[in-house]
């Protein structure tokens, strides 16, 4: 969402709110909730009688019951005072609002923080946007962790008002703090597609570096991330210096296709069938599976072309770039629900690549002079003013 949009929305959420909050939070409200809340737990408190009341006469229990009375009440009034009340209160009800807008438009983590704070939404200073050259996948990674807390806190109904202010004071905290130390994204996917966006824009090297970050927070399942850095690594036009690199992690992505991708579809196939349910699954499957044997096939036909290159101190140049739905375009099959798991996964593209010859500087450097040589005698045979000419053009 563009920030002039975000600004707006803002705007209308804390102006919503103000008429909202003109009723459900006037004095008069309040007060009359708060002594409600107070006779709530007076009678939960004296629902009980003492043993010894049994020996009262009816005028002596009902004096020892006005008496705790008194004293519950008092008790409560000192332990949650009015203002702390309406505090509480003045949270739930913002909570409440905030979820009946969240139903009718998705409202952005940055702006429901600045929201929560009863302040208008406030761009993010650009230094550290320019430091950290956020993009869309920062705001994604955020907004998913306010979800989670979201949906989380609405299922704890009961839980105590004070209780719920202060888990969302230390979310806000602890969103700034990971911003401060550009730790926004914790769900390896979001750096994968940022990778992803960077590559096709051409910012290869960034785009490496957003590969890495995925790689860094879930080793065990980066194949993709992996398998993309690689191609980042030999997009640029001398790449020499990043094969070992890349051909390391093309070997890291056969070694975790094999060890686990592979065998949880096959592990999971096999339970299924077990269980005598969802026919189709095995198809399903084995798509998956065809999309890894075509992955770990481009694999290893780069890695020897990356081979063949290091031996003779050569690049590699990019000469093909395809879209895996075009791998499988001539394949049987409906195979667009593992495809489309495949490009959310960010598995999107293969490439091929080929050994890359280096230009031979003493040649180039013969057929000018020859060239050059060619011209100077067909100069000598023209006559002499016409050769001048050409020359002063030349010139």
């Amino acid at each position: 969402m563009e920030v002039i949009a975000k600004i707006n929305l803002s705007q209308y959420l804390l102006a919503s709110w103000q008429v909202d909050a003109e009723v459900a939070l006037s004095t008069k409200e309040v007060e009359a909730l708060y002594e409600e809340e107070v006779r709530r737990h007076v009678q939960m408190a004296c629902q009980q009688q003492p043993e010894s009341w049994k020996n009262y006469t009816e005028e002596a229990r009902l004096e020892a019951r006005n008496k705790k009375l008194q004293h519950s009440q008092a008790t409560y009034r000192e332990k949650c005072t009015l203002a702390e009340f309406r505090k509480e209160y003045e949270t739930k009800r913002r909570e409440v609002f905030l979820l009946q807008k969240q139903t009718q438009q998705e409202i952005p983590a940055d702006v429901l923080v600045a929201f929560l704070e009863n302040q208008v939404y406030i761009p993010p200073g650009s230094e550290l946007a320019s430091q950290y050259g956020w993009e869309e996948s920062e705001h994604h990674g955020s907004q998913e962790r306010w979800g989670i807390w979201l949906k989380k806190d609405s299922t704890e109904k009961n839980m105590d008002g004070t209780v719920r202010h202060r888990r969302f004071d230390d979310l806000a905290r602890e969103l700034k703090g990971d911003a401060q130390r550009d730790q926004l994204i914790q769900n390896p996917y979001y750096f994968v597609h940022k990778g992803n966006e960077l590559l096709q824009d051409g910012r290869a090297m960034s785009a490496a570096q957003a590969y890495r970050r995925a790689i860094a927070l879930d080793p065990p399942y980066s194949a993709n991330a992996r398998f993309n850095l690689a191609r980042a690594l030999l997009n640029p036009e001398k790449n020499k210096r990043n094969h070992s690199e890349a051909k390391r992690e093309l070997k890291q992505v056969k070694y975790l296709i094999s060890a686990h991708h592979k065998n949880a579809l096959l592990s999971f196939d096999t339970l299924v069938g077990q269980t005598g349910k969802k026919p189709r699954t095995p198809e399903h499957v084995q798509h998956q599976l065809d999309i890894l044997g075509q992955q770990e096939n481009y694999i290893q036909a780069a890695i020897d072309v990356i081979e063949r290159a290091q031996e003779k101190d050569w690049d590699v140049e990019i000469t093909e770039i395809k879209a895996i739905q075009e791998v499988f375009a001539e394949a049987e099959g409906n195979r667009k629900q593992a495809l489309d798991e495949s490009a959310a996964n960010g598995f999107i593209h293969v490439f091929t690549i080929k050994e890359k010859e280096p230009k031979k500087w003493g040649s180039i450097i013969a057929v000018a002079l020859i060239g050059l040589a060619q011209l100077t005698a067909g100069y000598l045979l023209l006559p002499v003013p016409l050769a001048q000419a050409l020359c002063l053009q030349k010139s």
